[in-house]
């Protein structure tokens, strides 16, 4: 859970300065295995990454919406019992953030 949280701390303070990238990828060595392009994707990159680039900025804030009240019902809590909800909210933002992680990885 502490790696959990230090990873949702970085994205924070990631968030900011994060840039859009560019839309060149580099080719693989062999052109054989390789699935066809997306058409969208090879007609207009910039567009694919800028809506990607959105999808992931709406995530990071639902992300941390979702921790600001994992941490309210934790406080209000006793040391000894985690609200079923806070659980469940935790599971969201994991999965969450394999979502913008895996968004992050294509490009």
């Amino acid at each position: 859970m502490l790696r959990l949280l230090c990873l949702i701390a970085f994205l924070f303070c990631a968030l900011p300065s994060a840039q859009p990238q560019s839309g060149v990828r580099p080719q693989s060595k062999s052109q054989d295995s390789v699935a066809p392009p997306v058409p969208e994707v090879t007609q207009n990159p910039d567009r694919v990454l800028r809506e990607e680039y959105a999808k992931n900025l709406e995530d990071l804030h639902k992300m941390q919406r979702l921790l600001w009240e994992v941490r309210t019902e934790v406080a209000k809590g006793t040391p000894y019992v985690l609200p079923l909800q806070s659980i469940k909210k935790l599971e969201e933002i994991e999965k969450l953030s394999k979502t913008i992680r895996s968004r992050m990885r294509l490009h």
